[in-house]
């Protein structure tokens, strides 16, 4: 039983000293010299209305703090009721990342910046309308609900 405690004694000990080591490596946290962690934020450049058929111009401009970040990973998720596809964008002018999508059908699309700036993950999101305003995913979504009210 002394040899039992002994041993637990030392697996003990050897814990506490490889936790310590760890506790002590602040290398891998994002807290800036001032002791504040930033928050990215990204703004999403999309006209409201466009037709069907129509290549346009997606960007977000990402910054971390007041700083526009040049090294973020963006993708761009582009959603109409349960249809959804990413596209990766591309960095162009400093701070600003794109692409060029065409919409196919017209309704109501709804387009989220998956964006990871330094560790951080952030997802806004914002919409455009194809077309004269026929949004088809509204329509089924509508008649679902109605369905299940009956």
């Amino acid at each position: 039983m002394k040899q039992y405690i002994q041993w637990l004694f030392v697996f003990i000990l050897a814990l506490l000293i490889s936790g310590c080591g760890q506790a002590e490596d602040h290398s891998n946290h994002q807290v800036e010299e001032d002791g504040e962690l930033k928050e990215p934020k990204v703004e999403i450049k999309v006209t409201e209305k466009a037709n069907k058929g129509e290549t346009v111009p997606i960007s977000a401009t990402v910054y971390y703090g007041d700083e526009l970040v040049d090294d973020a990973k963006v993708t761009f998720e582009i959603k109409r009721g349960e249809a959804s596809e990413e596209i990766e964008a591309e960095l162009g002018k400093k701070g600003t990342y794109g692409i060029k999508y065409q919409f196919v059908e017209d309704g109501t699309y709804t387009i989220i910046a998956h964006t990871d700036v330094r560790k951080l993950h952030t997802m806004p999101q914002t919409t455009i309308q194809i077309g004269d305003g026929d949004d088809t995913s509204t329509q089924e979504e509508t008649d679902e609900h109605e369905a299940h009210s009956h």
